[in-house]
């Protein structure tokens, strides 16, 4: 569940939720939105809001999210839009990822102070407070299941999204010294693999043909040492 505090609720009133044991599940200071939170319990739950202090007082909205059941399902590459309006909106998606998986969340719009968070099945953070206005590197996730993308604005802010969780291609084509190695990188995250056999001692170079700018090459050697890292695809190497 994710406790989702709607509008701007007055400064130093707390919310505490306590299980059906009378235990603390989660306490929130000053409203803030919070979660994931794995209910340990079936049973009757109470949620309390006090102020901080004597004087603390003030209105308030908020509500507890079923993540399961009041999130919009996606399929990788599915655009994942909208807009967070009024301030406090939260806005709940879920995916199916698989652990080993190549995963780019990949930004087509975004507005200051709008964050995300990408959140494992066990209750983790894939990504934690991610930036709509900019793509991330390539995630590799650990679990497979569903996975909860949340998208929120940070304080007041409100604005209009458009991302998409793209699963990155990994192609491996055997090739040779000497032999051109060409392609394409087509979708955020894509990576082409070339395998090559040489002998310990040889001297060898990258010979671009061609390059893009921000697309970069790695050469590992059979044991996965470094020997070239981030290389321009643009420019040739030294030997």
């Amino acid at each position: 569940v994710w406790f989702d505090s709607r509008g701007t609720p007055a400064t130093q009133l707390n919310a505490v939720l306590r299980d059906p044991a009378n235990q603390i599940v989660f306490s929130s200071l000053n409203m803030d939105d919070h979660g994931p939170v794995l209910l340990p319990r079936s049973g009757h739950y109470v949620f309390s809001i006090q102020g901080d202090a004597a004087g603390s007082t003030g209105g308030y909205e908020f509500r507890l999210v079923d993540l399961s059941q009041q999130s919009t399902l996606v399929m990788p590459s599915d655009p994942v839009s909208g807009t967070i309006s009024p301030v406090g909106e939260a806005d709940f998606y879920r995916i199916s990822l698989n652990a080993g998986q190549r995963v780019v969340v990949d930004s087509q719009l975004g507005s200051p102070e709008l964050r995300y968070h990408l959140i494992q099945p066990s209750g983790g953070f894939l990504v934690n407070n991610g930036d709509t206005r900019s793509d991330t590197n390539t995630i590799v996730p650990t679990e497979t299941g569903t996975y909860f993308l949340v998208v929120f604005g940070s304080g007041a802010q409100t604005g209009a999204y458009d991302m998409r969780v793209e699963v990155a291609a990994l192609t491996v084509t055997p090739s040779a010294l000497d032999a051109s190695m060409t392609g394409a990188i087509s979708t955020p995250g894509e990576a082409d693999v070339f395998t090559f056999v040489a002998s310990a001692g040889q001297r060898v170079l990258f010979d671009s043909q061609l390059g893009t700018p921000q697309v970069f090459y790695t050469l590992l050697s059979p044991m996965g040492r470094v020997l070239i890292n981030q290389g321009d695809t643009r420019f040739d190497s030294d030997p």
